[in-house]
């Protein structure tokens, strides 16, 4: 197996770009370990072409918290995201998510290049109308009232009550449970980006919380520091602290160092009265061991963002083929090597020998494959469009005898979701189950099963694509096809 370690260089608050293989010394469990790979990912000079490679790009899932940020804080960081994508390049990939004491992390929107979608989300911060079990499409008034600029969502109402649910938990004995499930919630999203290819990013967007919830020391108020703590930090530090906490937050570090996903924060509070270095702690211990950035101290979210991005903009990765070592997780160090002076190195800092298989029914793993046209060999796919004005047919050919030996003489039962893009966004989708009885199979060593989807669509350029799932095993097929509508 390739080991592939993505380091990012800074220094003095910029990114260093134009090191070579000679400038790095890679060590496997402490030892010397022969980087037999090497390639250095600059996305700002990236070529388009190339962008289109999952292995060569950024993956930034932004991940609103609506536990313990207040509704002026999130609404700020909604404000500085929808500026960050609608400027954004277009080979920028971001995804939208929510942290929520009862809902965990959820993800509204996948990893996608489709604006409309992405602001969509983050200025409702929920899913949409459209029943698409992988978020990607719209409603036609969801993505007509974006583009025009007219809709604006029910944001407010989701804040008002983020906050004051937050509110209830900062006063309630369940505070270190739900900075536990909080932490818990940023593992499993490390989970469901380990199988996808690429530079991962998770940004957190919080305000944090009291950090001696997790250590237990006190820090004391200085001399001149006459603001009185807000009501949330007071009822936070009477609790005490939970040493249960600590153990999860160094699980949490080796999940995402062995699954390859960078842990980012931004604190959306902004600057505070009298603020001391260690009121941004809880980041701190949060994304320390991931090999991301903390960026605090700042009131133009906007610009925070963006200083994330650029910080990361040249990506040096260190590959090299993995043996057994007999440990089920390595540890890796990154040294640099006549290196400019202050430059400093972030990358994963562990491995794991044995990863479990990639989900085959994650959402988020299946809308990458639609949305990056990744071949899938589980069963052969092909797709043929009929046009005619204002009107398409998508018909889709599964070779369902591939999969007829592992179903036993049971009865096949998947799914077919079928999609048209125009552009980068979704613009139709339906789904259709699909059953085949036992009685027909003997037919279907022979030929195809065949599934029809009619799309009434506006003269244009489209592009239909179909995801195929059968539950046995989880088989996937998937085909695309460009057509026009006249």
């Amino acid at each position: 197996e390739v080991i592939q370690v993505p380091v990012y260089v800074t220094g003095h608050g910029a990114p260093v770009a134009n090191l070579t293989r000679e400038n790095f010394r890679l060590f496997v469990n402490g030892k010397l370990q022969t980087i037999d790979y090497f390639d250095v990912i600059d996305f700002a000079t990236l070529p388009t072409d190339a962008v289109r490679d999952p292995r060569q790009r950024r993956l930034y899932l932004l991940v609103f918290d609506l536990t313990f940020s207040s509704g002026n804080a999130l609404h700020r960081a909604q404000k500085a995201a929808e500026q960050m994508i609608e400027s954004g390049a277009d080979e920028d990939t971001f995804g939208i998510a929510t942290m929520q004491p009862a809902g965990g992390a959820n993800v509204i929107v996948p990893f996608s290049r489709d604006r409309v979608a992405l602001v969509r989300a983050i200025r409702n911060l929920r899913p949409s109308r459209m029943p698409d079990p992988l978020r990607l499409a719209l409603t036609p008034s969801e993505r007509e009232g974006i583009a025009s600029g007219v809709f604006r969502g029910g944001a407010e109402g989701v804040l008002v009550g983020a906050q004051e649910n937050g509110m209830r938990d900062f006063e309630s004995q369940y505070l270190h449970n739900a900075i536990e499930n909080a932490i818990g919630d940023l593992a499993d999203l490390a989970v469901r980006l380990a199988p996808l290819e690429g530079i991962k990013h998770v940004v957190l967007l919080s305000t944090g919380f009291d950090a001696a919830l997790i250590h237990g020391v006190s820090r004391p108020r200085g001399p001149f520091d006459t603001t009185r703590p807000s009501r949330d930090r007071e009822s936070q530090a009477n609790l005490g602290f939970d040493p249960r906490l600590l153990g999860a937050i160094q699980r949490m570090h080796q999940t995402f160092a062995s699954s390859s996903v960078f842990l980012d924060a931004i604190d959306i509070a902004g600057l505070r009265p009298m603020q001391r270095v260690w009121d941004n702690e809880a980041l701190y211990a949060l994304t320390r061991d991931t090999g991301g950035e903390v960026v605090d101290r700042r009131n133009d979210l906007t610009g925070a963002m963006q200083y994330l991005v650029n910080l990361q903009r040249v990506a040096y990765v260190l590959s090299f083929n993995a043996h057994n070592t007999g440990r089920a997780l390595n540890k890796i160090a990154v040294k640099l090597v006549n290196a400019p002076s202050g430059a400093h190195a972030s990358y994963r800092e562990s491995y794991a020998s044995e990863v479990d298989p990639a989900d085959s029914g994650d959402p988020l793993r299946l809308a990458d494959i639609v949305m990056n046209d990744i071949t899938q060999t589980g069963v052969t796919t092909t797709a043929r469009i009929d046009s005619a004005p204002g009107k398409a047919t998508v018909n889709v050919d599964v070779a369902a005898g591939e999969v007829l030996a592992q179903s036993g003489g049971m009865t096949l039962e998947g799914e077919a979701l079928f999609y048209v893009f125009s552009g980068p966004g979704a613009v139709a989708f339906n789904r259709k189950q699909i059953t085949i009885e036992p009685r027909a199979m003997a037919a279907l060593a022979t030929q195809p099963v065949r599934i029809t989807q009619a799309f009434d669509l506006p003269p244009g350029q489209y592009v239909a694509k179909a995801l195929i799932r059968f539950g046995i095993n989880g088989t996937l097929g998937f085909a695309r096809s460009d057509f026009t509508v006249p």
